[in-house]
Parts: C-alpha cells; sequence; structure tokens
C-alpha cells in the first residue's frame, strides 16, 4: 500500500482503513504490548471522525493548535508551508556512542526490516528496510507531509509542542484554554502497563494516552526528576512531555535522528538543574 522510496500511499487514508478493517490483532489484546504509531494514527484518527465528524487535522487545528496560539502545528501540513519544513537526515550512529547503544540500535533496525516481526509489522518491514531506513523518503514527500498521521506527522516548532503540554497538565488550562479536565488528565496518566515493548525491544512504562516519566532497566528519566511527568517521545529523540509537579513543560524537536538521544536528556537535566 505504501511505496517507502516515494511515500506515495501512505496519505490514501480510505484505501489504507479499508484494509486495516478486515484484519484480526497479532496478539490477544492486552497480553503484549507493542509500538504502532502509523496504524494508531489512522486508526485513532477515525474513531474521531466518526464521532465528531472532523477529520482529525482539521479537529486537532480548530480545537487545539489555533485556540492556543499554535499557528505551526499541523497534522497534515497544508502544501503551502511545506518549504517550511526542516528535511529530515537518516538515521545516525553518534561518534563516541556506547557499543551497547549501537548494538541496540543495530537489532531494532534489523528487526524492523523483518516482516514478520512485531517491529517490520509496525514499521513498514520490507525484508531489506523500513520506515526507519526510510523516514525522510516516506515523511518529506508531498504524500507524507499532507498524510492524517496523529502518531507521526505532526509538523511545527518546539515552542508550540511545549504549549499543547503545558496546557494538557495545568488544572485551570493555559492562557484560558483548557484541553482536559483533571479527572481525564488523572485516567489517561495512569501507567497501564511497563513490559517490554515487542518492537522497541525495552521496557516502557505506558499510560493510555501517554509514556510516564519512569526509568526502567537501568534507563535515565528523560523528562526531569518527577514521575508524575506525562511525555512522549519520537523517532529519533524528539520530546514532549509536561510536569504538572514542578510547573513545567518542554519539547525538543531535530530532524538529525538517532536511536541514542543524550541531547534532550542532557537539555532536560539542565532545565530542572537551573528550576532547582
Amino acid at each position: 500500500l505504501i511505496d517507502l522510496e516515494t511515500g506515495a500511499g501512505i496519505d490514501e487514508q480510505d484505501r489504507i482503513l479499508a484494509v486495516i478493517e478486515t484484519m484480526s490483532p497479532v496478539w490477544e489484546p492486552g497480553t503484549r504490548v507493542g509500538y504502532h504509531a502509523l496504524t494508531y494514527s489512522w486508526i485513532l484518527g477515525e474513531v474521531l471522525r466518526r464521532i465528531d465528524g472532523r477529520a482529525l487535522s482539521t479537529f486537532f487545528r480548530e480545537e487545539v493548535a489555533l485556540p492556543l496560539g499554535c499557528e505551526d502545528l499541523h497534522l497534515s501540513t497544508p502544501a503551502a508551508e511545506h518549504d517550511l519544513i526542516a528535511d529530515t537526515l537518516h538515521l545516525m550512529k553518534p561518534p563516541g556512542a556506547p557499543e551497547v547503544a549501537i548494538q541496540y540500535m543495530d537489532q531494532v533496525f534489523a528487526a524492523a526490516r523483518d516482516p514478520e516481526s512485531p517491529a517490520g509489522l509496525s514499521l513498514l518491514g520490507r525484508g531489506d528496510a523500513s520506515v526507519l531506513d526510510k523516514a525522510p523518503e516516506t515523511f518529506d514527500s508531498v504524500f507524507g507531509r499532507r498524510a492524517e498521521l496523529g502518531g507521526t506527522g505532526l509538523t511545527g516548532t518546539a515552542r508550540s509542542v511545549a504549549r499543547v503540554f503545558a496546557a494538557i497538565v495545568e488544572p485551570d488550562g493555559l492562557d484560558g484554554i483548557t484541553l482536559v479536565s483533571p479527572e481525564s488528565l488523572a485516567t489517561f496518566s495512569e501507567v497501564q502497563t511497563t513490559d517490554t515493548d515487542v518492537a522497541l525491544l525495552i521496557p516502557i512504562a505506558r499510560a493510555l494516552g501517554y509514556w510516564r516519566n519512569i526509568g526502567l532497566a537501568g534507563r535515565p528519566q528523560s523528562c526531569g526528576p518527577n514521575e508524575e511527568t506525562v511525555a512522549h517521545s519520537g523517532i529519533g529523540g524528539q520530546l514532549g512531555f509536561a510536569d504538572p509537579v514542578a510547573r513545567v513543560a518542554g519539547a525538543y524537536t531535530r530532524n538529525h535522528h538517532t536511536a541514542f538521544p543524550v541531547a534532550p536528556l542532557m537539555l532536560n537535566n539542565a532545565v530542572f538543574a537551573c528550576l532547582s
């Protein structure tokens, strides 16, 4: 359905949904957990469209981005603004990265290329490549930039992403704009599992709508010291988070991706060092 070399097909939401509707889960729901940002995007976008009538990109623009003054944020970016988007670069192995990090990157990439593995099913494995290998070709194309992808397709500035996260956790909203109630935040930020992700091959503290700031398997907390923080990281080290205890939100965006993202950890540590 999707050409990884050109991105063609990734914006054909109705055709993709018609295929998803005929599929069965790979495992019994609730027994395992695996990262699947693409299918997650299409499924939840369609749930919203059937309830609200608007496309996910329209709903996000009208209910979130514009009320918060984040005019640069888009899910499905208009063609007139494609030239404003920084081109994605292929994932890199940073010089001096620990050998264990390089081994992890190689393991994830190999699993993602295997069309029979959970990672390959999630990341469009083709045997010799996956969307991890072909992120620039897939997402920088006109097809990728206009696709309705709630889990992977946001374009905008780090400042705007941080504003959205801040509005989520502030009990009284941000500048008069309230996105969710405290009760909804409590429900959707409750940890559901800390199991090893079968696609990313590491344990993750997952809530219903967020990743939680809990260090697991020797990995440090990436968003400061408070476990109450809600967050989500993106491909290659991108990150958005909000800490309701310290009352600080932040975001880090980059176009040179790596599976060993040290920069956001260092920056967030510096922020919290200043706050303390």
